[in-house]
């Protein structure tokens, strides 16, 4: 088994329509947290934007969808049409990248 993170991606289907994700590598989770944590400059302690750390995961691992725009054509995937989407269906996204990045009992070994 290799360290290293699959290029391959995954399609997984919400609602009738098809995402596309990747494995995150530790790089892209560590500029991932490096944009979401920062240090309170009055406690100094650090802090957390959750809601940050959450969308720019969603940017990250979207590799692309099936998610079509108000005239019909297949939407991008950024930022934008990120913090459009229901939040069920950002969740259900979310949730699943989540798994993806988790080391399960077997690459543990």
């Amino acid at each position: 088994m290799s360290m290293f993170v699959s290029q391959d991606t995954k399609e997984i289907q919400i609602e009738g329509e098809t995402v596309e994700i990747k494995e995150l590598t530790y790089g892209e989770q560590n500029q991932i947290n490096k944009q979401a944590v920062s240090v309170n400059h009055f406690t100094k302690k650090p802090e957390m934007d959750l809601a940050l750390m959450q969308e720019e995961t969603l940017k990250t691992a979207i590799v692309g969808w099936t998610f079509k725009d108000a005239e019909g054509n297949v939407a991008e995937v950024n930022l934008d049409n990120i913090r459009a989407l229901k939040p069920s269906v950002a969740n259900e996204i979310y949730q699943t990248v989540n798994g993806e990045n988790q080391v399960s009992e077997d690459e543990k070994k």
